[in-house]
């Protein structure tokens, strides 16, 4: 087990997001939107990433199934092979202004192998 290790580099391979770190005020000034890297367990992640998909479910379903649903445990333990040698992937996302995440298997396999914390960049609608 190792909980110190970083195992996410500092982008997230998606354009959108990747620019938003390359440029944030271009970004706060024209889209609306600021973004910034926050430090969480892989649990307080997948709770997050619960509770936005609440706002877009029709029907309410328990955390436990939507677990089960949105998590391949055979993704995520390739995943936490990969980490295990080495392998850095990109950083999970939780975007609060378009109700989108990105990440979930990655950030289970970091809790697979007993990484306490993850970085992973936070969205919101700017509030000016």
């Amino acid at each position: 087990m190792s909980s110190e290790r970083e195992v996410f580099e500092y982008r997230t391979d998606m354009s959108y997001y990747d620019q938003i770190l390359e440029h944030p005020e271009y970004y706060k000034k024209t889209k609306g939107i600021v973004c910034r890297i926050e430090r969480m367990s892989p649990d307080e992640y997948l709770d997050r990433c619960y509770e936005m998909q609440l706002e877009l479910m029709r029907e309410r379903i328990p955390k436990e199934e939507y677990m089960l649903i949105t998590i391949s445990k055979e993704l995520s333990k390739k995943y936490a092979e990969a980490m295990e040698r080495g392998e850095k992937f990109p950083l999970p996302v939780l975007d609060y202004k378009h109700l989108l995440q990105e990440g979930r298997n990655r950030a289970y396999a970091a809790k697979l192998i007993g990484i306490e914390e993850i970085p992973v960049l936070v969205c919101e609608e700017t509030e000016d």
